[in-house]
């Protein structure tokens, strides 16, 4: 794949409103519908899909969050839930997908999992970029739920929007998508894993690092998350330190067998 031109426009953006413009033109590529801005929010799109399912999308955007860590992504996505209370609350038919962008991450959810919410004993006064200050213990119920468990899009030289902009529309669609591994892609894939599964990658040997990818895409059975502590793999009768999150999310778009790829086992430059 030849260099993103995506990340060629964004790598140098100095501040949100730059990264905010990068990602706009995008959603200008793939998407025929005017990006307005309902109660001061980053970003609306009212359209209809290719499939011609409704796509009502907000979007949020970041400057250099951790959009890979729970807390992190859960004080975001409070911002987002006030911000849909706005739409409630002015009688508006709700978001039904959002985006989260950010320098070098992004993601895509439905906000299904987040209208629950919409229901809490909170300040709704409050200005949506103050909600996660002012609502500890509601970030922290975002951060400790299951169901909002995002695929995280590391935006880099390999980043595509296409495929960003596919996930926008599969969520509005209610569509799985799946990417098959094969032997062209392995080695990124296992890259992605190790950055963004693994934790205290120190402590395992590289052959341990190529058996536990291995083994979570083709023997679930041996290698699997720890029933009581989800941020603990077993591999074989051992035990791996994880990111239970990142772990169940990278499911999301890999179908979980090698297809077409034979015995070949990634390159172990991970570390």
């Amino acid at each position: 794949m030849g260099k993103s031109k995506f990340w060629d426009k964004i790598k140098d953006a100095a501040n949100e409103r730059q990264v905010e413009d990068v990602y706009n033109e995008g959603i200008g590529h793939y998407f025929n519908a005017k990006i307005e801005n309902p109660f001061q929010c980053d970003g609306f799109i009212d359209c209809k899909t290719e499939g011609g399912k409704t796509l009502r999308l907000i979007i949020e955007y970041k400057y250099n969050e951790k959009l890979g860590n729970q807390v992190s992504r859960a004080k975001v996505l409070a911002q987002v839930l006030f911000y849909l209370k706005k739409f409630e609350e002015h009688g508006a038919i709700l978001p039904n997908v959002c985006l989260v962008g950010d320098l070098d991450e992004c993601f895509v959810m439905h906000t299904n999992a987040l209208q629950k919410y919409l229901d809490e004993d909170v300040d709704w006064s409050i200005a949506p970029s103050k909600a996660a200050e002012a609502n500890p213990d509601l970030v922290q119920k975002i951060s400790n739920d299951e169901a909002i468990n995002p695929f995280i899009f590391d935006v880099n030289g390999d980043f595509s929007f296409k495929a960003v902009a596919d996930k926008i529309n599969d969520q509005a669609n209610s569509v799985t998508r799946y990417v098959h591994i094969t032997e062209h892609n392995l080695s990124k894939i296992f890259d992605y894993f190790c950055s963004n599964v693994l934790k205290d990658m120190s402590k395992l040997s590289a052959h341990d690092l190529v058996e536990v990818f291995m083994g979570v895409i083709s023997d679930k059975m041996k290698y699997y998350q720890h029933p009581s502590d989800l941020n603990t793999l077993v591999y074989n009768g051992k035990q791996a330190k994880i990111n239970g999150s990142a772990f169940s999310s990278f499911f999301w778009p890999f179908r979980p067998r090698i297809h077409a790829a034979g015995n070949h086992a990634p390159e172990k430059h991970c570390r």
